[in-house]
């Protein structure tokens, strides 16, 4: 019996760049929920990972975790910005200090994406989806 596919969701103000990550995340086999801002967010949302724009990641960027965290029932977080410093050390810090399980610096590529949210999904908890209709197919293949 084939799994469900991992379902992520979106945070993304820029339309065209939400968009974007959506076909690339769903060409993947992805299910995903793309939504503009955290408040949108329907309560008790179930997903295997957030990948969540943080426009002043300094300013309230851990606020923004965690209140993603608190609504999906502490789904894995990939934080995306153009604030981020592209590089190893600067990436490493960035995620200890929001707590997060990736920062991916904007720019980023299809290929970069996928990588991080497959990591992530991976790497994450069992039985965070929900059985409900928001239940999604099979993983994408890694």
């Amino acid at each position: 019996m084939a799994s469900a596919p991992h379902r992520v969701l979106i945070v993304e103000s820029d339309e065209l760049i939400r968009l974007l990550a959506e076909e690339w995340l769903a060409s993947a086999g992805y299910e995903v929920v793309a939504i503009s801002q955290p408040g949108e967010c329907p309560a008790g949302c179930k997903v295997d990972a957030i990948v969540a724009d943080l426009p002043a990641p300094r300013a309230n960027g851990s606020d923004t975790v965690a209140l993603l965290r608190r609504i999906c029932g502490g789904a894995p977080v990939v934080a995306t910005s153009a604030c981020f410093m592209k590089g190893v050390g600067g990436c490493v810090d960035a995620a200890k200090r929001l707590d997060v399980a990736h920062v991916l610096p904007k720019p980023y590529t299809r290929e970069q994406l996928l990588s991080l949210v497959g990591h992530t999904v991976q790497d994450a908890p069992e039985g965070r989806r929900d059985t409900g209709e928001l239940r999604l197919g099979p993983a994408p293949p890694r």
